[in-house]
């Protein structure tokens, strides 16, 4: 009787990498049989294995004789670094900078920025997240996020009681849209009663509810108001007082036919009838008007009349 006794099979097991970081996937391959059963793992010359720690994977193949012989391979897992990110705020205001920093590992990358430093100084426009990637020393990578809140600037105006006013004449610049106000006169407060002599440009500087802050500049027109002259029928038209604090005298005018009143939105205020002439001098009465600017019309002109 004779016995043959086969050769058991050289079975080799192989990885592309003996070391990957959790979460990533290896490539395991065996040779020298004819089938291959992986533990852990499943049947077949090649398997990929992602495994959470570090692993023995036994591969046991049968050749064409179902003589069997297996090997045992050895894959390293390293961890994920734990990434951690940090501000020195989490709460700005629209322009305002803030600086972010990352630890738990030896390289970062920050998106948005693309930024290969630790910390980074950014100054968001709008509420963002910022990501934070980080490699350790095996190139094991994970991440981070933190979010900045970012409230908006306040839109400052400013209103002026009135828009153009004569040389010292007093005026009441105001502020809206914050809830504080400092303007370019040190003074501090929603409103400020000013007496340029000329056209001047103010800035106010405005604090909202969460500490942010805008600016506006207003532009005060000043006029020197002088008394309003023009010739008319070779002759000067003089107009005085003005500013008046009631009633406007004309002289040199002698047809009051064509003479009207209008206020500064161009309503009609005073009819010619009720306007007075005595000894060549027209006699207007504004004393039941309200306070501001209204305008005289003739047939050759315009001017501009200012009631306090």
């Amino acid at each position: 009787l004779q016995i043959v006794i086969n050769s058991l099979p050289n079975v080799n097991a192989i990885t592309n990498s003996t070391a990957i970081c959790a979460g990533n996937t290896a490539t395991l391959t065996a040779n020298g049989a004819l089938t291959y059963t992986w533990n852990p793992g499943g049947t077949g010359s090649v398997i990929a294995v992602s495994p959470t720690q570090s692993t023995n994977y036994t591969v046991t193949g049968t050749d064409a004789n179902t003589c069997i012989n297996e090997t045992t391979l050895a894959l390293a897992v390293n961890q994920l670094p734990i990434i951690t990110a940090f501000a020195s705020t989490t709460l700005i205001c629209a322009g305002q900078s803030l600086s972010l920093w990352a630890a738990g590992a030896s390289a970062y990358t920050w998106n948005p920025g693309a930024t290969s430093i630790s910390t980074i100084v950014v100054s968001p426009l709008t509420p963002i997240t910022y990501s934070v990637e980080g490699a350790d020393n095996n190139n094991c990578k994970n991440f981070a996020t933190i979010g900045i809140v970012v409230n908006p600037s306040p839109i400052i105006f400013v209103a002026s009681s009135d828009s153009s006013i004569c040389a010292g004449e007093n005026v009441i610049l105001s502020a809206g849209g914050a809830v504080t106000y400092t303007w370019n006169s040190a003074v501090s407060g929603q409103s400020i009663s000013v007496s340029p002599v000329v056209s001047t440009t103010y800035t106010v500087a405005g604090t909202d509810v969460n500490s942010c802050l805008g600016s506006a500049i207003f532009l005060q027109q000043v006029s020197t108001c002088s008394g309003y002259t023009s010739e008319f029928l070779q002759e000067k038209m003089l107009i005085f007082p003005n500013p008046t604090s009631g009633k406007l005298y004309l002289q040199n005018l002698t047809d009051t036919d064509d003479l009207q009143i209008f206020n500064s939105i161009g309503q009609r205020v005073l009819q010619p009838m009720e306007i007075k002439v005595s000894l060549g001098v027209i006699e207007v009465d504004l004393t039941h008007q309200a306070n501001g600017i209204y305008f005289l019309k003739t047939e050759t002109g315009v001017w501009k009349i200012i009631k306090q």
